[in-house]
């Protein structure tokens, strides 16, 4: 498991291209015209999913261990 550094890096600078674009994407939607209750809408959307994904996640997790989970979610997520 030498590549497990590489999948870390990996994954951390992907979560920093979300924050970065996840502090554009309301600018943008407000600016297209959306009303603001639509842009909360989808951010209570998207952080639902996360709760989900991380619930059904856990038991894997708990079973092979976090690393063995990341090698195998990585090609999934697009990392």
């Amino acid at each position: 498991m030498s590549e497990v550094p590489e999948l870390i890096i990996s994954a951390l600078l992907k979560i920093m291209a979300q924050s970065i674009f996840g502090i554009f994407v309301p600018i943008y939607l407000y600016r297209l015209g959306n009303p603001l209750w639509l842009i909360a809408l989808y951010f209570a959307v998207l952080s639902l999913s996360r709760i989900v994904a991380a619930i059904m996640s856990s038991p894997l997790i708990a079973r092979f261990g976090p690393r063995s989970v990341m090698v195998v979610g990585a090609p999934c997520s697009g990392c």
